[in-house]
C-alpha cells in the first residue's frame, strides 16, 4: 500500500476537472464549507442525513417533496 500525506498552510487548486474514486471519504471542516455551483446533484443508494441546529432551504420557484411517507414537526 502507498500513502501520501500533505500538510500545507494554504492549498489552492485550479483545474478544468477533478475526479476522485474512493471506497470511503472522511472530511472534517471545523469552521466553514462554502460551495457555489451551477447545478448540485446528490444521490445516495440508501439514506441521506442532514442535521443542524437550524436548517434553511430557499427556492426561487419550486420546492418538491416526494415520498411514500412525509413526517414534519
Amino acid at each position: 500500500a502507498h500513502a501520501v500525506s500533505v500538510k500545507a498552510g494554504v492549498l489552492d487548486t485550479v483545474a478544468d476537472r477533478v475526479s476522485q474514486r474512493v471506497s470511503r471519504l472522511y472530511r472534517k471542516v471545523t469552521d466553514l464549507e462554502h460551495v457555489r455551483v451551477g447545478q448540485y446533484d446528490l444521490a445516495a443508494v440508501q439514506n441521506v442525513r442532514m442535521h443542524a441546529k437550524n436548517a434553511l432551504l430557499t427556492a426561487m420557484a419550486l420546492v418538491k417533496v416526494d415520498g411514500e411517507q412525509i413526517h414534519m414537526g
